[in-house]
């Protein structure tokens, strides 16, 4: 462990350096003291801190910046948790809204946090094979269109409205009806087999079987398999440390790689931080903090992607805080 005084020079660094992402210099630190530790001590500590790999030294500047290491001490020992209450004032809303559903909630969260926080974020949703199709229903609203609503098991309710102009409203009951019949019960894991075994009944009791197995089908298999939402690479790529062509290509190369639930599936159900080469990452530039969501079968990640200078104790909170809400709301 580090001495409080060399703690504390730490995370003046680290602080200043997230805020500027500029090399810091022994007079900011002399200034953050306010005169009460000398240079030559300044001087001293952060030649210890740097000979024992938690600062640099960039070749351009005098000043010195947190390496990985610096910023791993950071995280585990230092980081300070202070108030985001503007973020989460925005996602409280989201709660307001009980038709949202868990995956709803955390999508639309990360897109605040995305918007808010300057950040890449990515959202994956498990396959829930064990969960079941429980009902299908039509609602018409026109002549001309008809909303169809199918519950999941875990008390998701997805539903898609359709321009059936053309069609037959009875066709579309018809096929509801055999849907209750055949597919009610089914696990999502089975389902693409099942589709293709009532297929023939469908052929021969639907007039105009292409549009119901063109459209509702087709959504219903497209809505119940696991998916993946990215937002705010331009975000990602204004910081100065992705300028680089190669660095751009290193960066959405690894957040392609979240979205099979690679990091989702070796992750224990914590929250986790990967600074620079930690956790495979293969940018020494890149952070990145990672939240599982386990709530009555339904499983999804949050990953946020930014760089290594990103507000970590900002974003552990609004994780922290998210995932807390989630278990209070949808119990």
């Amino acid at each position: 462990m580090l001495k409080e005084r060399q703690s504390q020079i730490l995370k003046i660094i680290v602080n200043e350096y997230i805020r500027t992402s500029c090399p810091v210099s022994s007079k900011f630190i002399s200034n953050a003291f306010d005169g009460s530790v000398s240079s030559a001590t300044i001087r001293n500590d952060s030649v210890f801190l740097e000979s024992n790999g938690y600062l640099e030294k960039t070749h351009t500047s005098s000043g010195r910046i947190p390496s990985t290491k610096g910023y791993r001490y950071f995280v585990d020992n230092l980081m300070d948790k202070f108030g985001v209450e503007d973020i989460k004032a925005q996602i409280e809303i989201l709660f307001n809204n009980r038709e949202n559903s868990v995956n709803e909630i955390i999508k639309e969260s990360s897109r605040i946090i995305s918007e808010m926080a300057k950040l890449a974020t990515v959202v994956t949703t498990q396959d829930a094979s064990h969960n079941e199709l429980v009902r299908f229903e039509m609602i018409p609203i026109s002549n001309e269109m008809a909303t169809v609503i199918y519950v999941l098991s875990n008390g998701e309710v997805k539903n898609k409205t359709f321009d059936i102009t053309g069609y037959s409203a009875n066709d579309i009951r018809a096929s509801i009806s055999i849907f209750n019949d055949r597919l009610v019960n089914t696990k999502l894991s089975e389902l693409e087999s099942k589709i293709d075994a009532i297929k023939p009944l469908l052929e021969k009791q639907i007039k105009y079987f292409d549009f119901v197995f063109k459209n509702i089908v087709n959504d219903l298999l497209l809505n119940v398999k696991s998916k993946s939402t990215t937002t705010g690479i331009k975000y990602l790529l204004d910081n100065p440390e992705f300028s680089n062509p190669a660095k751009i290509k290193q960066v959405l190369e690894m957040i392609d790689h979240i979205t099979p639930f690679t990091w989702f599936e070796q992750q224990s159900s914590e929250q986790s931080i990967f600074i620079g080469l930690e956790g495979g990452l293969e940018n020494d530039d890149m952070a990145v903090i990672s939240e599982n969501f386990n709530n009555n079968g339904t499983s999804a990640n949050l990953t946020l992607v930014g760089p290594k200078r990103l507000q970590y104790r900002a974003v552990s909170e609004i994780l922290d805080w998210l995932k807390e809400r989630i278990n209070e709301e949808y119990k």
